[in-house]
């Protein structure tokens, strides 16, 4: 099971968006970097019904807010999918943010960065 993360500032679905235009142009087979918020809300008065549902998909599986929400959510995420282990991504367009809100997430759930073998 595939599922977006972010931890950052603004509305859940705000913040989920570049992840839902990222996923239709994937979909799309037009794989692109991760738009910024804005460049992301420009594009949807220019979608169509069918690729806003896309969006919208995309945005309702996404898990998004702070520390203690995202953590709370993953562990949801973890008992509804019946496994032990998930693979995350985070939809920010700055790869610095990305990477903090990854580190973040391994933080609230104890996980220790191991050497490379």
């Amino acid at each position: 099971m595939r599922t977006a993360m972010a931890l950052r500032s603004t509305s859940p679905e705000r913040r989920a968006l570049p992840g839902g235009v990222a996923m239709l142009r994937l979909r799309q087979e037009r794989p692109a970097p991760i738009p910024s918020v804005a460049d992301a809300e420009a594009l949807l008065p220019r979608l169509s019904p069918a690729e806003r549902a896309v969006v919208d998909e995309a945005i309702a599986r996404a898990i998004v807010g702070g520390p203690e929400t995202v953590h709370a959510g993953l562990l949801d995420l973890l008992e509804r999918a019946g496994t032990d282990e998930l693979m995350l991504t985070s939809q920010v367009a700055d790869p610095q943010q990305r990477a903090q809100a990854l580190e973040r997430v391994a933080q609230s759930f104890a996980v220790v960065a191991q050497p490379a073998a």
